[in-house]
């Protein structure tokens, strides 16, 4: 998942987010939907 902006702040690349703790974050709610999810086996 791309990172927030004030994570970027300061850094040239984004590495990334693969834990999502506030679900409920607003910059996360685009993200969350059914369009964006995947089946893991």
């Amino acid at each position: 998942m791309p990172s927030p902006k004030f994570a970027l702040e300061g850094k040239k690349s984004d590495p990334g987010v693969t834990n999502i703790r506030r679900t409920n974050s607003p910059h996360w709610r685009r993200w969350l939907g059914p369009a964006n999810r995947c089946v893991v086996r």
